[in-house]
């Protein structure tokens, strides 16, 4: 079963949760691990280009989101 990856600042409210489930059947939502999170809710404003420093949340969905999963994104709108 596919499992949700969650890529913003904020946790989902049970009724989201809840419509995740029943919309497109994940089984588990993954938070990013708190490093991850700092460095994308501190996106500076002043960088020529996101992609180097968006490298360790990439590593992390590299790592860990398979095919058939799905990641919510929300956040900057250069990173997203």
């Amino acid at each position: 079963m596919p499992r949700l990856f969650l890529l913003f600042n904020h946790a989902l409210t049970p009724e989201q949760e809840k419509d995740a489930w029943d919309s497109i059947g994940i089984h588990t939502v993954v938070a990013p691990p708190h490093r991850v999170r700092n460095l994308w809710g501190q996106v500076p404003p002043d960088l020529s280009g996101v992609y180097e420093y968006l490298k360790p949340v990439r590593q992390w969905l590299l790592s860990y989101a398979g095919a058939g999963d799905h990641v919510l994104i929300h956040g900057d709108f250069g990173a997203c």
